[in-house]
């Protein structure tokens, strides 16, 4: 079977680096009538093409809130300079979520 570039999987030393790249953590909140997931994915492979003084890490959160009424869903980007060993995906995605608590 000759699947198309796009469909072809990675060989197998390419998935073990992504998977080290990569960390991810989610959670689930219900309250206020709504449903809200939060995903976060941390990627540390873009520190050497980004001309970022002390990047560390590049990170996409990904918030859905679902209410009886509408779906939203938000995807937001960051950069920071706190390294895996200070924040790890988990860590992270809490600091975005108080981040936005504060301003709200």
């Amino acid at each position: 079977m000759n699947l198309p570039p796009s469909q072809r999987p990675f060989p197998p030393y390419a998935q073990r680096r992504r998977a080290a790249d990569r960390e991810s953590h989610r959670t689930l909140d219900k309250g206020h009538g709504r449903l809200e997931k939060r995903q976060l994915i941390s990627i540390t492979s873009l520190n050497n093409y980004l001309d970022w003084p002390g990047i560390q890490q590049v990170c996409r959160v990904e918030r859905e809130r679902v209410s009886a009424r509408k779906r939203e869903t938000e995807v937001t980007y960051y950069v920071t300079s706190l390294s895996r060993s200070d924040a790890n995906a988990e860590r992270l995605l809490e600091l975005s979520r108080r981040h936005w608590s504060a301003i709200e």
